[in-house]
């Protein structure tokens, strides 16, 4: 934090200094005038000085010898204030920051940084608030983005890391575990017409071994590769009847047992079936439909 540069007062509320030199950077108010005087410490506690610092920031609040202590106020030349605490000259306490862009923090500080509870608020509306270490959120806490999705649980280092739940605007849901901002490795999913599938993800995709149900009975469960269905599954239709089969990105290959296809009448295969490839499309849909 920039500083004064050094004087001496005799008296804290003294109008003048001596001797007097070029380049003094304290202002002393007294109703509309100010006073300037040369290069200072000032001796004992100020709570009602303003100070031109050498990185022509402003500061007005409380001063003890050559920093900022106490209750105070610091606008830098960039928009940039903040208002709030010092203790030693750093931010420390409780304070709000307002960033240039339009953010606001509002919250506890140590050491010149963000550091336990605080809100941070955006001009799009998104909102967080939890816990800060060293500037960066880490624990727990709750991120509202502004076209409503939502996040709940664990960060790290800014991350969304750990445990957590996460919620769309369009209905879908997550709860579960998270690496660096990606479901992973254990979770499970819900979308809003019932769907739900739970096991393992990387990177935000259904990796590894899972189930998926639908509402009326149907099911997969096996293994998944970057999001599709990929090895080997048990799958069952509406009326509980179950088959073993072989997958490979998101298709059919085979029936793994004599029977027919499962979501066939009368053991017929259905050709439909090899559609089964994208959870979320209308033709997963029908190809998996009972009769």
């Amino acid at each position: 934090m920039a500083g004064p540069t050094e004087c001496h007062y005799k008296e804290a509320w003294a109008d003048e200094c001596s001797p007097r030199r070029a380049g003094c950077q304290l202002e002393k108010h007294d109703g509309d005038a100010a006073t300037n005087c040369a290069d200072k410490t000032i001796l004992g506690p100020i709570t009602n000085v303003k100070l031109r610092l050498d990185d022509n920031s402003m500061y007005s609040g409380s001063w003890t010898g050559t920093q900022k202590h106490g209750e105070g106020r610091l606008s830098s030349a960039d928009g940039a204030c903040y208002a709030g605490q010092f203790s030693r000259d750093l931010r420390s306490g409780h304070g709000i920051f307002s960033h240039p862009n339009g953010s606001v923090y509002t919250g506890q500080w140590a050491q010149d940084l963000q550091h336990g509870h605080g809100n941070e608020c955006w001009p799009d509306g998104a909102v967080f608030d939890g816990l800060f270490v060293r500037g960066k959120k880490h624990g727990c806490g709750r991120f509202q983005i502004a076209n409503g999705c939502r996040y709940e649980g664990e960060f790290d280092s800014n991350d969304m890391h750990g445990e957590g739940l996460y919620m769309w605007n369009d209905g879908r849901g997550y709860s579960g575990q998270w690496t660096r901002n990606a479901m992973a490795p254990k979770g499970s999913m819900w979308w809003s017409d019932g769907r739900f599938y739970e096991g393992s993800f990387v990177d935000g995709k259904k990796h590894g071994r899972g189930v998926l149900r639908w509402p009326d009975g149907r099911s997969y469960r096996g293994e998944w590769a970057d999001g599709k269905q990929h090895g080997l599954a048990t799958v069952r239709n509406a009326k509980g009847m179950e088959k073993q089969s072989r997958w490979r990105c998101g298709r059919l290959v085979e029936w793994l047992d004599d029977e027919g296809d499962p979501s066939a009448e009368d053991g017929k295969p259905n050709a439909a079936m090899g559609d089964f490839a994208d959870l979320s499309a209308a033709e997963a849909e029908r190809a998996w439909r009972a009769h």
